[in-house]
């Protein structure tokens, strides 16, 4: 059986090359990926479930509202999505052009009547976030719920549905926030859907689920972290994208990697990527999430909009598909001696971002590849 723990050896492997200068729009990526990792904390430490949040979507959306934000809110927002001082809306408008409109995420206001932007707020949002607008009557809880689900499925294929119970609008709702991802990615390296096999996946100690384990060849980006006990590994997307899984080590608990992630130790990891032959086993799954934000954010310290009423709500719903699907032009390799064999069969991270950027795009926790 070839060895399944690669990790030790990278040291002996060339790093790949990662720029330290950073532009204002890899800067501004990179603030908002700070924040949403801060919230992925937050919303990991309330589950031990599956889990997918997009940083991106919720950086564009929180900073839609900024300009409609003052005093002690308009603080509070700046501080938590780390923009005082920056020309938001300008960068928004350059990032959104560097990764494409759509792989950043939809951004939405469901405002009351009354409560619409003006005409040139409404430009900016549209134009700089590529926001939509919808008036609805709150007045009606159902009805705004559903104008909020009918946005949702459109710019998530249909995947994702929005958890109406647990979604508190509080007793007089001016705007609801919403953002919306849908990532359906396609592997740079392919797996061949011929040979997906039926494995086991070790969700804890107790329990072990069957999942589609996808295999592929080729050479692949890995780096170790000695201190998390954690093994790295990128694989390769389309669209100028990557997926980093973050794997603790067999008998490390995946709440210890939670702990202690930030979107500085995200960078670090990719810095220090190292290019090796490999086998890679790897479950095929897709996340759907919906979650309000309100709780989270207020744990964050953005409260003052909250209290004051300006908004009421943040949510956040993005789906993410991985299969056998591959970017056109991808091949696997093949050797003649078979290289070592990397299989993800427990609880991991992930992390989708685009390279040029640095913006993270998805962040994630599988603890169960069959449970969306």
């Amino acid at each position: 059986m070839r060895s399944v723990v690669l990790f030790l050896f990278l040291s002996l492997i060339p790093a790949q090359s990662w720029s330290q200068a950073v532009d204002p729009v890899q800067d501004l990526a990179r603030r908002w990926s700070d924040f949403g990792v801060r919230l992925f904390k937050t919303e990991a430490s309330r589950s031990d479930q599956n889990l997918l949040l997009s940083p991106t979507g919720t950086g564009l959306s929180l900073s839609s509202v900024l300009e409609r934000s003052a005093g002690t809110g308009r603080d509070q927002l700046d501080q938590a999505l780390g923009v005082r001082g920056l020309q938001a809306a300008d960068l928004v408008s350059s990032l959104r052009a560097a990764v494409g409109g759509a792989s950043l995420g939809g951004v939405a206001w469901f405002v009351a009547q009354g409560a619409e932007p003006d005409d040139a707020y409404r430009k900016s949002l549209e134009q700089s976030f590529g926001a939509v607008i919808r008036t609805v009557d709150f007045g009606s809880v159902q009805d705004s719920l559903d104008s909020i689900q009918r946005w949702v499925l459109e710019q998530t294929s249909d995947q994702v549905q929005i958890q109406r119970p647990g979604l508190d609008l509080g007793p007089d709702p001016q705007l609801v926030l919403a953002s919306a991802l849908n990532v359906q990615a396609q592997f740079q390296v392919p797996f061949n859907a011929s040979q997906t096999l039926q494995e086991r996946f070790f969700v804890d100690r107790y329990h072990t689920v069957m999942v589609p384990m996808m295999l592929t060849s080729g050479r692949f980006f890995l780096s170790y972290d000695r201190t998390l006990k954690t093994g790295v590994l990128r694989l390769g997307l389309d669209q100028g994208r990557a997926l980093l899984v973050l794997v603790p080590d067999e008998g490390v608990a995946l709440s210890a990697l939670e702990e202690e992630l930030s979107a500085e130790k995200v960078y670090g990891w990719i810095r220090g990527l190292k290019k090796t032959r490999l086998e890679v086993q790897f479950p095929r799954f897709s996340l759907e999430r919906s979650t309000a934000l309100k709780i989270q954010l207020q744990k964050l310290q953005v409260q003052q909009v909250f209290n004051d009423n300006s908004l009421s709500q943040v949510l956040d719903s993005v789906s993410l598909s991985l299969d056998e699907s591959a970017a056109p032009g991808g091949v696997a390799s093949s050797f003649k001696t078979p290289p070592p064999r990397l299989t993800v069969n427990r609880p991991f991270l992930l992390v989708v971002y685009h390279e040029a950027t640095g913006a993270l795009q998805l962040i994630g926790r599988v603890v169960d590849p069959t449970q969306e």
